[in-house]
């Protein structure tokens, strides 16, 4: 049995995490296209098929990835990163090193973040992707006071009861199809929540974590003949005074 102490501390933890459940819910709903990593074609591909629609995404950016290769393909140059933010995409951050969050003490953790903040483009955003998808209490707290939202990967929409520091994504993978993605288009232009989409690469044959430029070009579809706002997280946020 709990003491009055251990009641006590539970009981505050538990208000400061309640606290933070906020209705995102607007009229239209909102929708917002994610890319973690920045590979390369997620600007040349994805980028080029959001600008023909008038529309803008969020690139969350580890700076210590650029450049490199990775299961995605070729992850962005920093030519191409300012190129992204000049062409008025959402740059956002995804740790400097791509860190598990979960595995990584607090100190290296908070670092790692402000690290990337500080070597991201000045007109970059605070908000925050996990790495991995992989976050808990514990990192949720530690970041808390340096990201302004936190986009994870459980899949849902974000309506009456969201936690900005840990909103819920889905992913538009096309070796699972579009099916479940249209579904939560049809299912939050009734609702009018936040639905938050991620993938990675964009390309012809693309890695198990990205899409092919038709499927993107059918959600994007999709998402126009429903007429709901296509917002950056930024503009969201914004939005919601969050």
């Amino acid at each position: 049995m709990l003491s009055k102490l251990g009641t006590s501390i539970l009981n505050r933890l538990y208000l400061t995490f309640a606290q933070q459940r906020v209705d995102v819910r607007t009229n239209p709903g909102m929708v917002s296209f994610t890319f973690d990593d920045f590979p390369a074609t997620a600007l040349a591909s994805g980028g080029a098929i959001l600008e023909q629609a008038g529309w803008r995404g969020t690139y969350y950016t580890a700076m210590g990835l650029l450049g490199t290769e990775s299961e995605s393909g070729r992850i962005a140059s920093p030519d191409e990163l300012r190129d992204c933010a000049a062409r008025g995409h959402e740059i956002a951050n995804h740790t400097l090193s791509h860190l598990n969050c979960v595995r990584t003490a607090r100190g290296p953790l908070v670092g790692d973040v402000l690290e990337n903040v500080r070597t991201l483009p000045p007109e970059s955003s605070l908000n925050f992707a996990y790495p991995f998808g992989a976050t808990n209490t514990r990192v949720i707290r530690t970041l808390h006071r340096h990201i302004a939202t936190g986009r994870g990967v459980h899949n849902g929409i974000n309506a009456s009861q969201s936690d900005p520091k840990n909103l819920k994504a889905n992913p538009v993978y096309s070796d699972r199809g579009l099916n479940e993605c249209l579904a939560l288009v049809d299912e939050n232009a009734a609702t009018g929540g936040w639905l938050i989409f991620y993938t990675h690469d964009v390309q012809e044959s693309p890695s198990e974590f990205g899409c092919t430029p038709q499927d993107f070009t059918a959600l994007v579809d999709a998402v126009r003949a429903s007429g709901m706002d296509v917002v950056t997280v930024e503009q969201g946020r914004q939005r919601l005074a969050l």
